[in-house]
């Protein structure tokens, strides 16, 4: 027991460090249920058995625990319902059950649910009593290490329980072969109990509670007596003397041979030898028809009665060349062997249907080292995240199958393991394929591409799917769909062949599983080829809920590729509530481009429809472009509240400007480094001196011509010598204006300021 739970430990610290829940796990076994949940870090934990409720806490811990998975494993037989806490759970009986919890390694809380009448070799929690223990102190007193169960009043829930001395034996030591035959058989001894007793198999006699000298534990190779007799001699034990030992119970996989050293999964049961699954060496060199017409022809004895070691390799045969329906016919012909090969019928199930059913073993058999770690992974639709999965024994596996089979069920794999989130195990399973001198199949060549895609290499993922999709094959129509999907993804046009090749599909697999999903891809291959006309028109057929997320999508391939005639002839015809109903983020796209094409109020319009509370930089910004567009200063500066940045400023500063409040629109265009614009907001504001445009080239001049008086000289005398000299002094302002309006420095858009 003890090393069943250290590889426990090897196997679940990577879920434990990984996931924000701890998650909780389960096991059925013979008259009880287990619980396994992690204890983060070295913290106290609470278990309280009060009516039919038994509720675990841990102490300084915030993060609950996750306990969907739990009824995957077990009934609600015993565990009637579960509900977690921010710091625990509750667990509420089904039964008049009695609970253990023991603590492990000091990683793992286990709390063993036992039906009444089972006795066990732990210590189950008095009624109405809490258990509070630390994993320092819990780990001494683990009541899984008792030989007989005691009665808790014996040992309190944290006293240590200390050995008394070792007895004093008067007999000669062992030699070193006797040490270590005894050291085998002591090792071999200790498993076999904790299998046994694990899997409920055995269980202690009643009787007084042992007094504690009787648990201390003699290590006899250090007692040596100094007038002991020499030992006496005794012929070496041949190998198999001590490999005479092995327990089973019904808890073992049915019709399975096991060894005693057979590892077991996380759920508790033994996971199968390899030998179980050697499929290759079900089928011999003879033709396919001529080995399943011996195994026929031996199927029926006299009276019509079944052979079943006939039906049994028939089943095998059958398995070995991938004919999964014809498997589970054969092993569905008895009841025996329905119930003794559980494992063939759910191998057979994945041939068949891809997946193994909701209740197969196979399930709780991920996490094996051995070849069933293929088929457990092949048994799921999905691999999950809710724990960390080592690809390396299904890799194995996959390697030592048929070629037939590795072109079946490689790409399967292959799929499981990349959405799973292992791109490189993903790719590795497809490499045992790669190295064959055969074309590979469409399936596998799919699961190439979704590796592609999922490594960025979108050229390279959308050669492979077209490649697909003109193969004509089985798995060419979901390869469409992806193609599709992915080009869209990509901004990448779509040609009117493939959306034409998409609807063919589509009409002759209307009824499948895949039919909505290829009257979805024919929908947007439409729009990306430009037929919006079509795409609206098919997108109006479909049920009504998928009809108003695919218009969402059409809307969004409108705004972003069509022509503007065509956008503008879509958009304009509907109502503002008919774009009630868009994500806030295609609204904003939708208002940017109407602005862009000179629809603001159109714009406006559809920008109000969205909140401005949280606000949002990019729906801010163009809210105070269209504004200004409008001639609404007093809008655009709202809208531009707690937006900070340089286009937020340059846009205040428009505001301002419009608004007449030109000394303040000079100092946000400071602010925002533009200067040209900042000294035309001084020159409008008419305050030479605050500003100091005395100085500049520009602006300098004109004020100086304005500040100044046509003063006539002294000498000049006469009304025409007066003229003359007004008339030159008239000329050099005309000049000075001309220069002024010249300037390059005053090319800048005029249309947001008013003069």
């Amino acid at each position: 027991m003890r090393h069943f739970l250290f590889i426990v430990l090897l196997l679940w610290l990577p879920l434990a460090a990984q996931a924000q829940q701890a998650m909780v796990r389960s096991g059925e076994h013979e008259g009880y249920s287990r619980l396994v949940a992690p204890l983060p870090g070295s913290l106290d934990w609470k278990v309280m058995h009060a009516g039919q409720d038994v509720t675990f806490t841990v102490s300084g811990y915030d993060k609950g625990y996750d306990v969907s998975t739990v009824y995957n494993f077990i009934s609600r037989g015993r565990v009637q319902d579960i509900t977690p806490l921010p710091n625990g759970f509750v667990i509420r009986l089904g039964c008049d059950c009695r609970v253990a919890s023991f603590i492990d390694k000091k990683q793992y809380v286990v709390l063993d649910i036992t039906s009444p009448g089972v006795k066990r070799s732990v210590a189950f929690i008095p009624m109405n009593t809490v258990i509070d223990q630390t994993p320092e102190t819990a780990d001494t007193a683990d009541p899984q290490a008792m030989d007989v169960a005691l009665p808790l009043a014996q040992v309190k829930p944290q006293s240590r329980i200390k050995p008394v001395d070792s007895p004093t034996l008067a007999r000669a030591p062992l030699s070193e072969s006797e040490q270590e035959s005894l050291a085998e058989v002591q090792r071999r001894l200790t498993r076999e109990l904790s299998t046994a007793t694990t899997r409920g198999l055995l269980t202690p006699a009643p009787g007084p509670p042992l007094p504690l000298g009787r648990r201390a534990q003699v290590d006899l190779s250090a007692i040596t007596l100094p007038d002991a007799p020499p030992p006496i001699p005794k012929p070496v034990p041949p190998d198999d003397v001590v490999n005479n030992m092995r327990v089973t119970s019904s808890m073992d996989v049915p019709g399975i041979a096991l060894k005693a050293d057979d590892a077991q999964s996380l759920s508790g049961l033994t996971c199968p030898a390899n030998t179980s699954l050697d499929i290759v060496n079900w089928a011999d060199n003879r033709p396919f028809h001529q080995q399943t017409g011996d195994l026929r022809r031996e199927l029926y004895q006299e009276f019509d009665h079944l052979n079943r070691e006939a039906a049994l390799k028939l089943a095998k045969l059958y398995i070995h060349y991938g004919f999964g329906a014809e498997a589970r016919q054969i092993l569905l012909l008895d009841d025996e062997l329905r119930h003794s090969q559980k494992m063939l019928l759910d191998i057979a199930s994945i041939f068949e249907t891809g997946i193994a059913p909701p209740d197969s073993m196979l399930h709780a058999l991920m996490d094996c080292e051995t070849d069933v770690a293929l088929w457990a992974m092949l048994a799921r639709q999905d691999l999950g995240v809710e724990h960390t999965v080592d690809p390396r024994p299904a890799l194995l596996s996959l390697n030592k199958l048929p070629i037939h089979l590795r072109n079946f069920l490689a790409p399967a794999l292959s799929r499981r393991l990349l959405a799973h989130g292992d791109a490189g195990a993903a790719a590795t399973a497809l490499r045992s394929l790669e190295r064959l001198p055969a074309t590979l199949p469409s399936s596998a060549k799919l699961a190439q591409a979704e590796i592609a895609l999922d490594e960025g290499h979108v050229e390279k993922a959308t050669d492979g799917l077209a490649d697909v999709a003109d193969d004509n094959a089985e798995h060419s129509p979901e390869a469409l769909v992806a193609l599709v999907d992915t080009r869209i993804a990509a901004r990448q046009p779509i040609s009117p062949e493939t959306a034409n090749l998409v609807e063919a599909y589509a009409k002759e697999l209307s009824q499948t599983e895949l039919g909505p999903e290829l009257r979805r891809a024919h929908v947007l291959a439409l729009a990306r080829s430009g037929q919006f006309d079509n795409a609206f028109a098919g997108s109006k057929k479909l049920d009504v809920e998928d009809a108003t997320k695919l218009q969402m999508r059409l809307f969004e391939e409108l705004t972003a590729s069509a022509e503007d005639v065509v956008f503008l002839e879509y958009v304009l015809e509907r109502s503002p509530q008919d774009f009630t109903k868009l994500p806030k983020f295609q609204k904003v796209a939708l208002a940017a481009r109407l602005f862009d094409l000179g629809f603001a109020e159109q714009a406006q319009t559809i920008l109000s429809d969205i909140a401005d509370q949280p606000r949002s930089d990019t729906r801010q910004l163009l809210a105070a472009r269209i504004a200004l567009d409008l001639s609404q200063p007093m809008r655009a500066q709202a809208e531009l509240i707690e937006i900070a940045g340089e286009e937020a400023d340059l846009l205040r500063a428009k505001a301002k400007q419009m608004a007449g409040a030109h000394a303040e629109a000079h100092d946000l265009y400071r602010l925002a480094n533009n200067d040209e614009a900042a000294v035309l907001a001084a020159w409008l504001a008419d305050d030479s001196e605050r500003f100091a445009l005395s100085d500049n080239t520009i602006f300098g001049p004109v004020l100086a011509l304005s500040d100044a008086a046509v003063a006539v000289p002294p000498e000049v005398d006469g009304m025409l010598a007066r003229g003359e000299a007004a008339l030159t002094e008239s000329s050099a302002a005309r000049q000075t204006l001309l220069d002024l309006l010249q300037a390059p420095e005053l090319n800048v858009d005029l249309t947001d300021v008013t003069q």
